[in-house]
């Protein structure tokens, strides 16, 4: 999940919905928690449901920006933030990790009352969800396709990696920076994570991405606060 720095509220609003643009300004048009780049019906997503807690409702601190599956899944239970991990206060790039199979999990090398949050976390947003899950309330529909479509950015991270090995031109690291927009900033992570320069040109290449989250090699620092 890549951590994001929205900075500042940029005026006060009278609607939500107001800020939409502000957030795509500056955190990109992609979902803050399953990293896709939504083109259409990206909403302003409320951390704090809008209806239980109506005293956030125009906070800027409390959006953030969220597809149509994820926001969803979250609906308007109540939550109590400390409960769960969010991308614009905690370095949640380390908090996850992502397979090949199109799978979310919380990362081995994490404590366990951090294993036991990223999970809460997953679950929340129903990122944990997959054909055939041995538990019903995580088997993904026919209508959520994100865990397909993170196997699918994992073979095209691949395939541009495989490319770069054997035609590393300046042209093709900025053609794969290319690829890389289209969303699932961990994955192209995770994938070019030995290759430095590519990990900074990522860094650089999706707004708002929390620079201090990582080092100068673009390698994420190990634990989930900030």
């Amino acid at each position: 999940m890549r951590p994001i720095n929205k900075g500042a509220a940029p005026r006060v609003y009278r609607e939500y919905g107001d800020a939409q643009l502000d957030l795509i300004s500056t955190i990109g048009k992609f979902c803050s928690y399953c990293e896709r780049r939504i083109t259409t019906s990206i909403a302003v997503e409320h951390k704090k449901p809008k209806d239980p807690y109506p005293q956030f409702r125009l906070d800027w601190a409390n959006f953030l920006l969220a597809c149509p599956n994820c926001n969803s899944t979250k609906s308007d239970q109540k939550i109590k933030l400390s409960r769960y991990f969010w991308p614009d206060t905690d370095n949640t790039f380390c908090v996850f990790e992502y397979t090949p199979e199109g799978f979310v999990k919380p990362r081995r090398s994490l404590p366990r009352w951090a294993r036991r949050k990223a999970r809460r976390t997953l679950a929340l947003f129903g990122l944990d969800r997959y054909p055939n899950h041995r538990h019903r309330p995580h088997r993904s529909t026919n209508k959520d396709s994100r865990w397909n479509d993170r196997r699918n950015q994992w073979e095209k991270a691949i395939s541009m990696r495989d490319t770069l090995a054997e035609l590393d031109t300046p042209r093709m690291r900025e053609c794969i920076i290319i690829n890389a927009r289209d969303g699932n900033f961990s994955i192209w992570m995770e994938v070019f994570k030995d290759d430095i320069d590519m990990c900074q040109r990522l860094i650089a290449a999706f707004p708002g991405t929390a620079s201090d989250c990582f080092d100068a090699h673009g390698r994420s620092f190990p634990y989930p606060g900030r």
